[in-house]
């Protein structure tokens, strides 16, 4: 029994370049404060929307395995708050589409709110998370507000 469907090994035949290029471009886990290399691209989708996003690199995180296993059941909103601290092509009104939702049913607000106030601490501490979050605002050259207030990109 082959691993994957033909249908299936088409899409990745033809989504590989990609994944190999946000691969090279972001080589170690995007989860705050993590310096192992990346091992898993992990798409944002889930179940039958998961196929839209395999080559959309506001869709992906590349993290280690230890990380793509703790974020894979996060919810949306989590996933989304680690895809705006990893300064790695954000865009949650496209990723909200690519889950077949409203443009607004994660909300710039909620994926904040999750950074701002700590919710992610569960997961990786809240001091992890605040220096992961002034990192990213230095490496922008942006004040902490300003970061906060960043338009998305529609895709």
């Amino acid at each position: 029994m082959r691993p994957f469907s033909k249908a299936r090994a088409a899409i990745n035949r033809e989504v590989k370049p990609f994944r190999d290029e946000y691969r090279n471009k972001y080589p170690y886990c995007q989860f705050p404060g993590c310096d192992k290399l990346g091992q898993d691209l992990h798409e944002l989708p889930r179940g039958v929307h998961r196929a839209g996003a395999l080559g959309v690199a506001s869709a992906v995180l590349h993290l280690c395995r230890a990380h793509h296993d703790q974020v894979q059941p996060m919810p949306l909103v989590a996933q989304l708050g680690i895809k705006k601290l990893s300064n790695s092509g954000y865009c949650r009104v496209l990723v909200n589409r690519l889950c077949g939702r409203a443009d607004e049913s994660v909300t710039e607000l909620e994926v904040n709110d999750w950074i701002v106030r700590g919710k992610l601490s569960g997961h990786l501490g809240a001091a992890r998370l605040k220096k992961s979050f002034f990192d990213s605002c230095r490496d922008q050259k942006r004040s902490p507000t300003s970061l906060l207030r960043i338009a998305p990109r529609a895709g």
